[in-house]
């Protein structure tokens, strides 16, 4: 008998964390509770021994179903639920934000009458004389129901009503979005208001029209909320289907994943993952197809003539002028601050595919002067603002220089500032410049008066988190602005692709990235990057960070499809109108071929074999599954799960189709497999 120094057992101060499950064990029901006396042996030996005096199976506890994330109103109700097995016996311990809910153990949590105080993270403890298990965290969201104010009369047939949130101090313009407002006159049959919300004094406004009926009219608003919409399951985020189908799209059948707006044989699902424009054919998802020679011969030097005859050296910064030629800047760098003198220019490539020198030569100097008298010092990043005034960034002059329409060279203005290693420039809709200053840990902005101030980082190199010019930056690099214009920092000492956001908050999109080369944004603001490292790797980002697709260089300059082509060492990429991809490549202009392929890869629309042959599925969508069928029926989310090739002896037809959390988000992809005798 194992007892106290006073002949038995008592238990106190039950637990009220997971510190205190970890401290005091884990191992059956008496451990859950501290006991008392100096001589007393832990209670969990007790049991031990009575296993051991009546020995029975044993299993540790396994979660089998996980509780789900949940959003809910104020005064509702919600339920998370947890599904396991194991013996001997289990008990459940619920936590909510990391403390111990004593009074819940069953495997249903049941919260009514919600309260903000209720939102957080939930997740429960399994466990038994054999161990532990920990569910995957769920959260729960409360919110508040908007309050409606009196509707005023703006017009003879309109009028506005002003709602806002409690406990919101305000609503701005970007938050009109989030919300759907209905109408009714029976409080039973409603109907969304096609038209937008704005905003007014901190609060968002609605506008109707006033009905010629005599019947009363009633206003509801709710929030959007991703996880309580059945649609939403198919992986496509709320702020792509908000930018493209609009307020309606609860409605919309369009905005569903495995539909096709455009007609484009590409579903909205795969639009999505790709970052194009789902109600446009002509901005279908591509893939990389072929590596070619764009321009250059393969020999660095600066030989002008026709694309096929002329060289290259280094091609950094490209951009369009007005007239159609494509400019390139050129810089001989033998070190982070050091250069040579085989190349300090400017280049341009006519309509007509004529490569010549525009502005500099091949030794580095600082000149202002136009034409071929001009002198840079490591030139690399290039603009064409909206007047069609050229910008470089003078690397080791650690200047900004202007190039106007007839060559003539100069010195932008900066209150007499030297910038640190300028590596890139661009512009904005109103030709504000920015800058990346590589030693200077920070992005300058110039407006066109010449001011200069600091627009993100501290000047002291580090990462983090925060208001742009209150978080530091490490060697910031590449830069582009998207649609929504926010800034992409290319900052190849972190190793990152930084974002600053409209409201100017600085954090960190993509991580790892080693060597960070160069970088480019397209017009849907996907990313893409360059990367020196195992003979050059080229990288398409979408804008929320998801990689698409990648290239591996092979450290060669070979021109060829997808497979046999190669590249040596990649420079910052321009996308071009077609789509395709311009890189300079050591020596020459490299041309990333762009064009629509099969989302599922069959291997092909049919094939005839005599035995048996082996099937094989694949695809570049990220986020997806492969169901597939033999037996001529169009797949379903039940239906055989693509795991690897398989094979197959007789004559039938494979269909397959993508699928996400159980929705179809694809078109079907059929091969024809034919047994001849």
């Amino acid at each position: 008998m194992i007892h106290d120094r006073n002949g038995r057992f008592s238990r106190v101060n039950p637990l009220t964390s997971e510190a205190d499950l970890r401290e005091y064990g884990q191992v059956g029901p008496e451990s859950f509770w501290r006991l008392r006396g100096n001589r007393c042996l832990d209670v969990a030996l007790a049991f031990a021994l009575f296993l051991f005096a009546f020995p029975i199976s044993s299993v540790p506890p396994q979660v089998t179903s996980h509780p789900q994330s949940l959003t809910a109103p104020v005064g509702g109700t919600v339920e998370f639920t947890v599904a396991f097995n194991g013996t001997p016996q289990l008990f459940i311990l619920w936590f909510h934000n990391g403390t111990l809910l004593a009074s819940e153990t069953s495997s249903t949590l049941r919260i009514e009458n919600l309260i903000p105080a209720h939102a957080g993270d939930y997740h429960a403890v399994i466990v038994n004389s054999e161990g532990s298990a920990t569910t995957t965290t769920a959260r729960l969201d409360v919110i508040a129901a908007a309050q409606l104010g009196t509707p005023t009369k703006v017009q003879p047939d309109r009028f506005q009503i002003i709602f806002n949130l409690p406990g919101q101090t305000a609503l701005s313009a970007s938050d009109a979005a989030r919300f759907r407002v209905e109408a009714s006159t029976d409080m039973q049959n409603w109907n969304l208001l096609p038209a937008d919300l704005t905003e007014s004094a901190g609060a968002l406004m609605l506008e109707d029209q006033v009905e010629s009926t005599s019947k009363a009219k009633f206003y509801r608003v709710t929030e959007f909320n991703v996880q309580n919409v059945p649609n939403m399951l198919d992986g496509i985020t709320l702020d792509w289907r908000l930018q493209y189908f609009g307020r309606s799209f609860l409605d919309n059948p369009l905005a569903l994943g495995a539909a096709d707006p455009d007609g484009d044989d590409v579903s909205n699902f795969v639009e999505f993952q790709l970052g194009t424009d789902p109600r446009s054919s002509a901005d279908a998802p591509r893939f990389p197809v072929e590596i070619r020679t764009y321009s250059g011969n393969g020999v660095q030097s600066g030989v002008d003539g026709p694309l096929s005859q002329a060289g290259f050296f280094h091609p950094a910064g490209m951009d369009f002028d007005v007239f159609g030629n494509l400019l390139i800047a050129e810089g001989h760098l033998t070190s982070a601050t050091t250069v040579g003198n085989l190349a300090h220019r400017v280049r341009t490539i006519s309509p007509g595919g004529i490569v010549s020198t525009w502005v500099g030569g091949n030794d580095p100097g600082y000149v202002d002067a136009q034409g071929d008298n001009a002198r840079f010092r490591g030139p690399s990043g290039l603009v064409v603002n909206s007047q069609g005034i050229t910008f470089i960034a003078d690397r080791l002059n650690h200047r900004i220089r202007r190039i106007d329409q007839q060559g003539n060279v100069s010195t932008v203005a900066s209150a007499g500032r030297l910038l640190q290693t300028p590596i890139e420039v661009i512009a904005d809709a109103a030709d504000n410049l920015y800058v990346s200053e590589y030693d200077g840990a920070k992005v300058a902005r110039i407006a066109p008066d010449g001011t200069i101030s600091t627009f993100a980082g501290t000047g002291i190199r580090g990462t983090g988190s925060g208001f742009r010019t209150q978080t530091r930056l490490n060697k910031p690099g590449g830069l582009g602005i998207g649609p929504d214009g926010t800034m992409y920092i290319g900052d190849w000492g972190a190793a990152a692709v930084r974002t600053v956001d409209p409201s100017g908050h600085l954090s960190t999109l993509i991580g790892d990235l080693p060597f960070l080369e160069g970088m480019g944004i397209d017009s849907h603001a996907n990313i893409y990057v360059t990367l020196p490292l195992n003979g050059g790797e080229l990288r398409k980002y979408s804008r929320d960070g998801t990689l698409i697709w990648s290239l591996t260089g092979g450290g060669q300059v070979v021109d060829g499809p997808i497979g046999v082509g190669k590249f040596k060492r990649l420079s910052k990429p321009f996308i071009l109108p077609n789509g395709n991809i311009l890189v300079g490549d050591e020596g020459a202009l490299r041309e990333i071929v762009m064009a629509p392929i099969e989302v599922i890869d069959l291997g092909g629309a049919s094939e005839q074999f005599s035995t048996s042959t082996t099937v094989s599925m694949s695809t570049t969508i990220t986020g997806a599954e492969i169901r597939f069928t033999v037996d001529g029926t169009e797949p379903t989310a039940s239906s055989s799960l693509y795991t690897g090739s398989f094979q197959v002896a007789s004559t039938l037809d494979v269909k397959a189709r993508l699928f996400s959390n159980g929705l179809p988000v694809s078109r079907m992809q059929t091969k024809n497999l034919i047994r001849t005798p």
